[in-house]
């Protein structure tokens, strides 16, 4: 009983020591839902290109809001995908959706509704990602 109780106080003073929660690089869901809208009006219009490109351009920004020493200026989409704050889902889902922007934006080449609706898939991951490494731990000094 009492090797239990010494067990408890060690593993208590543990947790009291353990990182404290850095807030996630995540929109807000309304914000996210406001976004989705407005790139869903775009898609229906047939700007498939201008609509996969906001989704990119308003995650950076997402990210840069809430995580504003995360990502320098000079940082590519590609270099941004792999950034240590961002969950391995929402890893794979930015890359989705920055490989696709590449290939519209730099290489002139029209994206189709499955490039949007694979595109906004990703946005919705990212945007929605839920898992346990979307929240990052700060170490104290």
């Amino acid at each position: 009983e009492a090797i239990l109780i010494k067990r408890q106080k060690t593993v208590k003073a543990v947790d009291e020591e353990a990182p404290a929660p850095v807030p996630a690089y995540q929109p807000s869901a309304q914000s996210a839902n406001i976004l989705l809208a407005d790139v869903d009006a775009l898609a229906a219009q047939g700007k498939h290109a201008q609509a996969v490109h906001t989704l990119l351009l308003r995650s950076i920004a997402d990210i840069r809001k809430n995580r504003p020493r995360a990502v320098p200026r000079d940082l590519t989409s590609r270099e941004i995908s792999t950034l240590a704050i961002l969950s391995q889902d929402s890893q794979l889902a930015f890359k989705g959706i920055s490989a696709r922007v590449e290939r519209s934006h730099f290489g002139g080449q029209p994206l189709s509704e499955q490039d949007f609706v694979l595109s906004r898939a990703a946005y919705t991951s990212f945007a929605f990602d839920n898992s346990a490494s979307a929240t990052r731990k700060r170490r104290r000094k």
